[in-house]
Formats: C-alpha cells, sequence, structure tokens
C-alpha cells in the first residue's frame, strides 16, 4: 500500500516536471518570437528613418509599434503562473514523498 502511494508520488513528480519542462519550452519560443518582432521593427525603423528613403518622406515615428501586443505579455505571464502552480505542486509532491520515507526509514 505504501509503497503504491510513493511510486504514484513519483509518477505524479515526473508528470509535473515534465509539464514544468515543456511550458518553459513554450516561454522560450515565445520570448524568441519577441526578440525577432523587435529586430523586425528595429530594421523597419532603420529603413523609414534612413535620408532619402521612401519611407522616411511618408512616415512618422510610431513609438507604440515597438511594444508586443498586450496578449502576447499576457500569455507569458499565464505561463509563468503555471510553471510556479507546477513547482508549488512538485514541492507538496517532494515534501509529501520526503516525509513518508523519513517516517517509515525507506
Amino acid at each position: 500500500m505504501l509503497e503504491r502511494q510513493i511510486i504514484e508520488l513519483n509518477e505524479d513528480l515526473q508528470t509535473i516536471e515534465s509539464e514544468k519542462n515543456e511550458l518553459n519550452n513554450q516561454i522560450d519560443e515565445l520570448k524568441e518570437q519577441l526578440q525577432l518582432k523587435d529586430r523586425q521593427i528595429q530594421t523597419a525603423e532603420n529603413l523609414m528613418t534612413t535620408p532619402g528613403s521612401p519611407a522616411a518622406l511618408s512616415s512618422s515615428p510610431d513609438t507604440r509599434a515597438r511594444s508586443p501586443s498586450p496578449q502576447t505579455f499576457e500569455h507569458l505571464l499565464e505561463l509563468e503562473a503555471q510553471i510556479l502552480r507546477y513547482e508549488q505542486q512538485f514541492r507538496l509532491h517532494f515534501l509529501l514523498l520526503y516525509d513518508v520515507k523519513i517516517y517509515f526509514h525507506l
């Protein structure tokens, strides 16, 4: 009975760790996308400010264009909150497993 609980806790820990890694990968991908977009915006701004370029003659600088969309930030915040929840679950399961091992001297 106790061994089965330990096995289940270990499986839960592995699942949580896997989900956490997956979320970290998603966050890294989103950060890369943000950096790419920022570079694209910077390139476009540089082209617009080049003297004599057609874009420089007809455009006005827009500082809002450099900011990623609010939805992107919200998604990043949601993913980070989810990682935090998984880490808290991981710690709780680890402490439970640790307490069981100490209690039964495993």
